[in-house]
């Protein structure tokens, strides 16, 4: 049995992927404007207030309080049904009792009252324990924000009256104190009067979920681009499309990303559009071509933003272009930050000169000008050394460092008078000697 407390537990510890406007807005009256300032769909603001509701009314009902228990009305309504079923299923036995011939079309009638009777019970005992099921669903939901302010305004008003969370005199209260009393209807199914129609609990569906991980993701890939300081090419603008004319085939998709992300992206016109067509498959399929064109054409600027501010930050290496990677000793002029692999910028401009500029560490090429390395750094580029101290080196670069150090101590040691370029060339030929 789940009480208030810890239904409320459950919404703070459900995922806290909620934004931050619908946490600001909880407990007060839905805002009819987005962060930007743009009036909010009819939508978003009835499914926000449907929200608060929620969250007001659990707030105020007592911890120990079992709100999925059951009311005197509704159980009145159970007792009634089962005296009622329990009687048909007696007197279809006692005709039963009277009968010989069980092949005889009376008899399976009989038979057949007694089985709808035991089926009923059995229905209605599934249907009661998936609605308290759904009820818990319902205020879990609410009170951790999953709920997508997409809902259609029907279900929406149907899953409040259902679970009893109806104030229609505004008194912050609900109105059947969390009592929603159903009717059986035939075959122990339960309903719901809504508008004077009979609702059948089997019919209804809870609220549709957020889609934060299409929602989050899109806006947080045009950031990734806005940093990496790329234009937005051709091929990848058609490669972005195709990825979100699949993500918003799901017309469910396309409901949440627009009723439940207006404030970080700007699409109340069409949330507007869609109330004002809710069945038009046609004006869907604009809205969501325009969703897609915006989306796009956002990706396109936030490439443009990044490149442009990279330019702007990267004034150096105006005008140039990539050429590859170098490998660089410590001697070299160029090798700025010691030893390492350098990325080599050109410029159409003979008279200007090439920028290097470092990219990382590589072993065996270190600050004491061991023979240029390869890329990987396992071999050396010396052809002049032998074959088994090529390979000794390829099996352990770090012979090359620790041997070429010991040697140079040993030649400077011997030869003080010895500058550090004289030092280095009796050091590598020593070693090609070796």
């Amino acid at each position: 049995m789940a009480n208030n407390q810890l239904i409320t537990g459950a919404g703070v510890a459900a995922k806290k992927f909620v934004d931050a406007a619908a946490e600001v807005g909880k407990g007060f009256a839905a805002a009819t404007q987005t962060a930007r300032g743009f009036n909010r769909p009819n939508t978003v603001t009835k499914n926000q207030e449907y929200q608060n509701r929620v969250n007001s009314l659990m707030g105020k009902m007592k911890t120990d309080m079992d709100f999925t228990s059951f009311s005197p009305e509704e159980t009145a309504a159970m007792r009634t049904f089962l005296v009622n079923e329990r009687q048909k299923y007696a007197d279809a036995a006692k005709t039963l009792a009277g009968m010989t011939d069980a092949t005889s079309p009376e008899y399976m009638a009989q038979v057949d009252i007694m089985n709808g009777v035991n089926n009923s019970f059995t229905n209605l005992a599934d249907q009661l324990k998936a609605y308290k099921k759904g009820k818990v669903e319902y205020a879990e939901g609410m009170l951790s924000g999953t709920y997508s302010d997409g809902n259609e305004l029907e279900n929406s008003k149907i899953n409040a009256t259902i679970y009893g969370f109806v104030d229609e005199d505004g008194d912050g209260r609900s109105d059947s104190r969390l009592n929603a009393p159903f009717s059986i209807m035939d075959g122990g199914n339960i309903g719901f009067n809504i508008d004077g129609q009979t609702v059948s609990y089997k019919d209804t569906n809870l609220p549709l979920l957020k889609d934060y991980k299409l929602g989050v993701d899109l806006l947080n890939q045009n950031e990734t681009v806005r940093r990496s300081g790329q234009l937005v090419s051709d091929d990848a603008q058609r490669m972005y499309r195709l990825q979100l004319q699949t993500a918003f085939a799901n017309q469910d998709s396309l409901r949440s990303f627009i009723y439940d992300f207006e404030d970080e992206f700007p699409t109340e016109d069409l949330g507007k559009l869609w109330e004002e067509n809710p069945n038009n498959g046609d004006v869907i399929n604009q809205i969501r071509g325009e969703v897609i064109n915006r989306l796009v054409n956002s990706r396109i600027q936030a490439g443009q933003a990044g490149y442009a501010q990279r330019q702007s930050s990267g004034s150096a290496y105006r005008g140039y272009s990539k050429s590859g990677t170098v490998m660089l000793p410590a001697t070299n002029e160029n090798a700025t930050e010691g030893a390492g692999e350098y990325q080599v910028y050109v410029n159409p401009d003979p008279s200007k000169p090439n920028i290097y500029r470092f990219v990382k560490r590589v072993a065996g090429l270190e600050d004491n000008s061991l023979p240029p390395q390869t890329g990987d750094g396992t071999e050396t580029n010396d052809s002049g050394l032998p074959d088994d101290l090529r390979n000794e080196r390829a099996m352990d670069p770090t012979k090359d460092e620790k041997d070429k150090a010991a040697i140079m101590k040993a030649v400077k040691k011997n030869n003080p008078d010895l500058s550090r370029e004289e030092v280095i060339a009796e050091t590598n030929r020593i070693l090609k000697g070796i």
